[in-house]
């Protein structure tokens, strides 16, 4: 049985099977990519959101440790004159 299968491979017969029945010419076809998009947005628009949250974030955490007095700004009144 095995040696029927070994004498199957072995054999050329790779002439007789249409690998286009339909006849269509595959080289100028031409293969449409879809895009893939996180949210509609391009890369570039991705990255503009991403620094936008991270200032946000920056300036709201910023601005909680001031008003809960984590942060001293006693140094700024040798900066600006009274």
């Amino acid at each position: 049985m095995l040696d029927d299968f070994r004498r199957d491979l072995n054999e050329d017969e790779s002439e007789d099977f249409d690998f286009n029945p339909v006849g269509i010419d595959l080289s100028e076809q031409v293969v449409v990519r879809r895009r893939r998009r996180f949210l509609g947005m391009t890369a570039g628009q991705r990255a503009f959101l991403s620094i936008m949250l991270f200032f946000n974030v920056l300036i709201i955490g910023l601005g909680l440790l001031i008003v809960t007095n984590r942060i001293d700004l006693g140094f700024l009144s040798q900066i600006i004159p009274q």
